[in-house]
């Protein structure tokens, strides 16, 4: 803002204050970027916010000699509201209804000065002052009740508000991002087709208001990706993020290379893995990822480079170790040295049937059947439906020379889905 605009546009949001005070309605949590557009001191809305201001004020000053009501309520307001007012120091929002908590006690002092007034003066009769007192306090009750419900949960507070805040980035942001949320516990298909497209068209708000907004990018992209189910659909949101450097990289980072990742395009997604672990060095689940990606688009050295790095970082977790072994014995035929690791994973966790079945596959590729059977009627034990772990015993019963068992066992594996 420039200097005329960093003053002008608070005071004028005094007079929107003024009039919250007095007619509550609509209410909204939300006044962020850009519900109140900049203004200039000609500006009109400035002029009328100064002179209503300076009237209340020289009010209080020339009924502050008689102590009166009026002097001290106008004086309470002022007081107690300059801290949030923007021009002491910025509070970082323009206007917010919470920041009249305190002020407002100043509004309801000058609100019973003038029923006293009314009563003293004997303008009105008992019964239409009783009445006129019921009928405030009736309406601010109404509305304080009624707005208690809007603050069930967040997505109900955002979808309400945002019909009251349109023009805030903000509040289209999380009305946007708690849709998306939301849409993943909708049993119903068409109904989450149509949460995820109200959610795009929040997002396209809040970008149109502020297009540099990392969090609101990185929500498009995820709800680009939940509606067209393409990772080409959301990338150019990530990127977006990647290049503003403004925060968030990360996140795009790594959801950019999972999307990549989980459609089997592996040269992509290590570039991807590769941003992310160069700004969370030490995250095993990156290292893990990029590994695989390296192991998957046919790269096994620089695969097996950084698990083993990885493993350094976490000498005894089972993830890393099983990958490791996956490693040497899957992409590099080194059973001997995979045998080790896959042996340590599954020490550390034995009821894991993906590491038990590359153990006892390694084992019967090497040679030692019998440790391949064991392994396998382990996996048996813990899953008796397992279909690979009969194929694999069958194999192994084969190659010693059992053929009966081993046809018996691919009868069984057959019949299984």
């Amino acid at each position: 803002a420039t200097f005329e605009q960093r003053y002008a546009t608070p005071v004028y949001s005094f007079l929107l204050y003024y009039i919250k005070l007095v007619f509550p309605h609509p209410l909204t949590h939300d006044y962020y970027y850009n519900q109140i557009p900049l203004i200039e001191f000609s500006d009109i809305k400035f002029l009328s916010s100064a002179l209503i201001t300076l009237c209340l004020l020289g009010i209080a000053l020339n009924q502050l000699k008689r102590r009166t009501l009026i002097s001290y309520g106008i004086l309470y307001f002022f007081i107690t509201f300059s801290v949030v007012s923007n021009l002491l120091f910025s509070v970082g929002i323009i206007m917010n209804e919470r920041f009249l908590f305190m002020p407002s006690l100043g509004f309801c002092i000058l609100l019973s000065a003038g029923f006293h007034y009314l009563y003293a003066t004997k303008r009105l009769n008992t019964y239409a002052l009783s009445f006129l007192a019921g009928l405030v306090v009736f309406l601010y009750s109404v509305k304080t009740i009624a707005r208690n419900t809007t603050w069930k949960d967040n997505l109900t507070l955002f979808l309400t508000d945002v019909k009251y805040s349109p023009n805030s980035a903000k509040v289209n942001t999380s009305a946007g991002g708690d849709l998306l949320a939301a849409s993943d516990n909708e049993a119903d298909s068409i109904k989450r087709r149509q949460m995820i497209e109200e959610s795009i068209s929040y997002l396209s708000k809040a970008l149109s208001i502020y297009p540099d907004n990392h969090n609101t990018l990185l929500l498009m992209g995820n709800a680009q990706y939940k509606y067209y189910k393409s990772a080409d659909a959301a990338l150019p949101f990530y990127k977006k993020i990647i290049e503003l450097k403004k925060g968030g990289e990360f996140l795009a980072y790594q959801n950019a290379a999972n999307l990549l990742y989980g459609e089997k395009r592996y040269e992509e997604a290590v570039r991807y893995y590769l941003g992310a672990a160069s700004l969370q060095p030490n995250n095993k689940d990156m290292l893990v990822r990029l590994s695989e990606s390296y192991a998957e688009c046919g790269k096994p050295d620089s695969a097996l480079l950084y698990a083993v790095h990885t493993l350094q970082l976490h000498p005894e977790d089972p993830v890393v170790l099983h990958l490791i072994g996956k490693i040497y014995g899957k992409y590099l035929n080194r059973l001997a040295e995979a045998i080790p690791y896959l042996q340590k994973a599954v020490q550390l966790k034995p009821a894991e049937v993906a590491y038990l079945e590359d153990l006892g596959v390694a084992y019967g590729l090497s040679g030692n059947y019998d440790a391949a059977i064991e392994t396998m009627n382990k996996i048996l034990s813990i899953n008796p439906n397992y279909k690979p772990a009969y194929i694999n015993l069958s194999i192994s019963y084969r190659n010693k020379g059992d053929i009966k068992t081993a046809e018996a066992l691919m009868n069984k594996a057959m019949q299984l889905p």
